[in-house]
């Protein structure tokens, strides 16, 4: 308590940065998942995960389902990444689950996990291990009554265990490390694999209500207004009684007996505290701060109010949340010190919906929640995230981690006092996943993320500190006489100088140097010849690992010089934690072209641990070549594998698509398509996930270009399922015409190449936007020219995923640009809209130089559903003289709007691909 007294009595001048990203992040498995409850700080978590998506059904009914209860496998995974994910149970096949538990076992970390599983669809069992997963006994002495369904959880709130508000199951002890409600009687699991019975009350309306800080007493509610005590001995102690109107309750116990009690009455949620038989009206709503009379309506404010406890159980933090007039604010009651002391108002009335306390008694993690409007390509996502610290002013700003998400989604994995310095969080979005939406931003946004991100639902792991990978760089000859160079630009979106770690490591090696730059505030910086200019190096290839003080967005372009100018991609820089990893497999539809082409890979370790994956091909007719081939990256490093098809066994002339299945580390995996006549590299990244989500290319062609360019567009569609799969493809015409459809099939497991796919399937020339509707299938698309040798230069133009459309007010982020006479910049802007109206949208495009002032700024108009392209925009509207980098922005201002920039070389016509970022937003 002396430590609850002194840190609450501590006024910290700093304030909050104002500095916001948006976080990118990587599911740890591409089936559902269903987390444990277990506590949020715990290194090792445990999901049951359903054995396969159904991706030929409806998405979220595609999980498993058996007498209403999910299906599938207990998973352990290590959230530093270390160790590898171990299936502990069953061990073979899959369970029909009900109820996991999970206690750590403090200091050696090992789990104890209890499962409530249903046997011959009716009898149900618990299972308990308590060597993490290794060995299971079956308990004795628990009635055949189910406990809780996994797929009915309320929303979390916060607190030290995942998902425990309400929740029949809660953690114990170390010698009884769960215990149980079910029907009206309390059981207490003992390590040693039997149970026994604490309290009795059969077919009564009994609720298990909360415990206290060690697991040793339970707070239940017996009749409807009775609260008691309960030991793990048995022994029953009165706390006092409850308005017998209230449908739930969940509380905790302090060490000195006083008991924290959130009463849920007519939808509305007030917090009590009693000790010594007394009770204490603590708080409530701001618009409703007594409860409900007698006979009073109720008004639906159920999350205008939550209360978690304090990291010690010795008091009660709480939200208000705004309404009306009222800020939302928070407050912390500590009996100790007088009672509620508020800790601040905020008249931006973020909407609160969770906070985590920090043991350290100086922290909480602040969650948001923040909603979009529904757009095509944008369910429903949210939170945003902010770190709290005694004595400081409301957050002025909060990190975006946009999911699909659920009311069930929740932290599994947290620490509030070191996620700030960049540990690992792990967050779930839901049970399942639906669609949604609502929201806006000022201008001005801070660092853009998000685009590269490929699945946006699931278990996620993720770091509030930015830790980037340029996976390949280059200052090396190349097959067929080519020289590669990759230059680098850096922008710094903060007000403040920035100073940023770029380590390079050569490809085959774990060592390498590091070099610091300081970038000014809103700083762009080109970086020439990135190898030479910053390490000295006349010759070299590897990956740049970029590590910023707070955060900045990088963007790099690897590039041959050929006769008439060059030939390259644009790559930019992947966030460390949206890497693959043993149980999260990755696609490239677009990997392999046929003849005149050669396929190369490369994979970066992500987190240090060194990695190994499985490459597999398929094709027209499912799996080809050889079964697999083992890859492996070394600890900190990269590895580059040249002209994949000849180990893959995939012959010169087969198209197709490649598989990566990892099985040990973290890695990110790029694949590079390079046609041999002109030595021109697609750069592909992983293929987007489609589950449930409708996604768009924003353009295809059959159209001439500049400079005598025929461009064309390649469309690729892999079915990775073991089901045939029915998909839609629907082109939006740019300019005059009619939206249309062609349905198709994709076999089992078939990975097609649909050539020049705006003329040959659709009949059209010009220019398009195409969705594609398919549960599960991965698509991507290559537009190009073909020059007088048969050679081809394109570019990469890959669907867009839910950072890279916006809704009115929200900002996308453009980076790689240079105002260069060589070079001409196009922008495309397309409407999103699933129909063609007839009407328009706008956008406001703003071009900003180093130091971040606005060069120039212009609203284009867009028909609903179509799309249009400035051209040149540089030259078009004057912008020459000095050669210096840009950033674009595009903010939208009615519609949806999503848009990307091609950088041509005006002496090959050779066109890189540059994506847009999703900028965050303020408070």
């Amino acid at each position: 308590m002396r430590n609850a007294r002194s840190v609450l009595l501590i006024a910290l001048l700093l304030s909050t940065s104002a500095f916001a990203r948006v976080v990118s992040y990587a599911p740890y498995s591409d089936r559902f998942t269903y987390p444990a409850l277990q506590h949020r700080n715990n290194r090792y978590i445990v999901l049951l995960e359903a054995p396969a998506l159904n991706l030929g059904g409806t998405p979220w009914l595609g999980a498993p389902i058996v007498g209403g209860l999910p299906v599938g496998q207990l998973v352990v995974y290590d959230t530093t990444g270390e160790e590898e994910a171990r299936v502990v149970y069953p061990a073979g096949g899959d369970a029909v689950i009900g109820s996991i538990g999970v206690r750590r076992n403090d200091p050696s970390q090992t789990l104890t996990i209890a499962a409530q599983i249903q046997e011959n669809g009716s009898a149900y069992k618990w299972v308990l291990s308590s060597d993490s997963g290794r060995t299971w006994v079956t308990v004795t002495g628990t009635p055949n009554r189910l406990v809780s369904n996994l797929l009915n959880v309320p929303g979390d709130t916060g607190g030290p265990h995942v998902r425990a508000r309400y929740a029949p199951l809660r953690i114990g002890s170390a010698d009884y490390p769960f215990v149980f409600l079910s029907n009206g009687e309390l059981f207490a699991i003992r390590r040693t694999g039997s149970a026994k019975n604490i309290l009795s009350y059969p077919g009564q309306n009994v609720q298990l209500a909360g415990s206290d800080l060690p697991g040793s007493r339970f707070l239940v509610r017996l009749a409807d207004s009775k609260l008691v005590v309960v030991g793990l001995d048995g022994v029953h102690t009165p706390v006092g009684e409850i308005d017998p109107r209230t449908s739930r309750v969940e509380g905790w116990i302090t060490s000195d007996g006083g008991v924290y009690v959130e009463q849920l009455i007519n939808e509305r949620r007030y917090l009590h505290y009693f000790k010594n038989g007394t009770r204490q009206l603590i708080a409530g709503p701001h618009n409703f701060p007594n409860p409900p009379a007698p006979g009073e309506t109720a008004n639906g404010v159920r999350d205008h109010f939550f209360a978690v406890p304090t990291a010690d159980f010795s008091g009660a933090w709480f939200v208000q949340r705004g309404t009306g007039v009222n800020p939302t604010t928070l407050s912390v009651h500590i009996p100790e010190l007088g009672g509620v002391r508020k800790q601040w108002d905020d008249a931006t009335q973020p909407q609160i919906e969770a906070i985590h306390a920090g043991a350290s008694l100086q922290t909480l993690l602040i969650q948001v929640h923040r909603e979009r409007p529904m757009v095509q390509a944008t369910p429903r996502i949210d939170p945003a995230l902010a770190v709290w610290r005694i004595g400081q002013p409301a957050p002025r700003s909060y990190d975006e981690l946009y999911l699909n998400e659920l009311p069930s989604k929740a932290f599994v994995h947290v620490n509030p006092d070191t996620i700030e310095s960049g540990a690992p969080f792990v967050f779930d979005s839901g049970v399942a996943f639906t669609s949604g939406g609502g929201g806006g931003f000022s201008s001005s946004p801070p660092a853009g993320g998000g685009g590269d991100v490929i699945q946006e639902w699931g278990v996620v792991r993720g770091s509030l500190k930015q830790r980037l990978v340029l996976p390949g760089v280059a200052r090396t000859e190349g097959a067929f006489g080519s020289f590669w160079l990759t230059d680098v630009i850096l922008y710094n979106p903060a007000d403040t100088q920035q100073s940023v770690a770029i380590r390079y490591v050569p490809t085959g090696q774990e060592e390498g140097e590091t070099r610091t730059l300081t970038l000014a505030p809103r700083e762009i910086r080109l970086v020439n010849d990135a190898l030479k200019s910053i390490f000295n190096l006349e010759s070299g290839g590897g990956v740049f690992y970029v590590e910023p003080q707070s955060g900045m967005n990088v963007v790099a372009r690897t590039y041959n010089k050929a006769t008439k100018g060059t030939f390259g991609f644009g790559m930019t820089a992947i966030d460390a934690f949206n890497a693959t990893t043993a149980r999260f497999p990755v696609t490239f539809s677009g990997a392999f072209n046929g003849d005149h082409f050669r396929t190369n890979l490369i994979i970066a370790d992500a987190e240090g641990f060194g990695s190994e994956a499985g490459l597999g091909a398929v094709g027209l007719s499912g799996d080809i070549g050889v079964n697999s081939v083992a890859f492996r990256t070394p600890r900190g490093g990269q590895q580059q594998l040249n002209s994949i098809a000849q180990p893959l066994g995939v012959s010169a002339n087969e198209t197709g698509a490649l598989l990566i299945r990892p099985s040990r580390g973290s890695a990110i995996a790029s694949v590079f398509a390079i046609d041999n006549r002109t030595n021109d590299p697609t750069y592909f990244p992983p293929d987007l996930a489609t589950t449930g989500i409708m996604r768009s290319i924003p353009v295809i062609g059959h159209v001439d270009g500049a400079n005598n360019s025929q461009f064309r567009s390649d469309l690729y569609l892999f079915n990775p399922t073991q089901q045939p799969v029915a998909a839609e493809l629907t082109i939006f015409p740019w300019g005059e015409g009619q939206s249309s459809m062609v349905a198709l099939t994709l076999l089992p497991r078939e990975a097609r190449v649909i050539r020049d796919v705006l003329s040959r399937v659709f009949n059209r020339t010009g220019i398009a936007r195409l969705r594609v509707i398919g549960n599960g299938i991965r698509f991507t698309s290559r537009t190009y020219s073909i020059d007088e040798n048969g050679g081809t230069y394109g570019f990469l133009m890959p669907p867009l995923n839910a950072f890279q459309v916006v809704t009115p007010g929200e900002t996308l982020e453009l980076l790689g640009s240079v105002i260069d006479p060589a070079y001409r910049t196009n922008i495309g802007i397309v409407e999103m809209s699933n129909a063609i109206t007839g009407g328009t949208a706008q956008a406001r495009i703003d071009i900003l130089i180093p130091g971040g002032a606005v060069l120039d700024s212009f609203t284009v108009t867009v028909p609903i559903g179509r799309g249009m392209q400035v051209n040149d925009v540089f030259q078009g509207r004057g912008l020459t003289g000095e050669k210096r980098p840009v950033l674009i922005r595009v903010t939208g201002l009615s519609g949806v709007i999503g848009s990307y920039v091609t950088m041509n070389d005006n002496g090959t016509n050779d066109p890189t691909y540059l994506p847009a970022y999703l900028g965050a937003r303020p408070n």
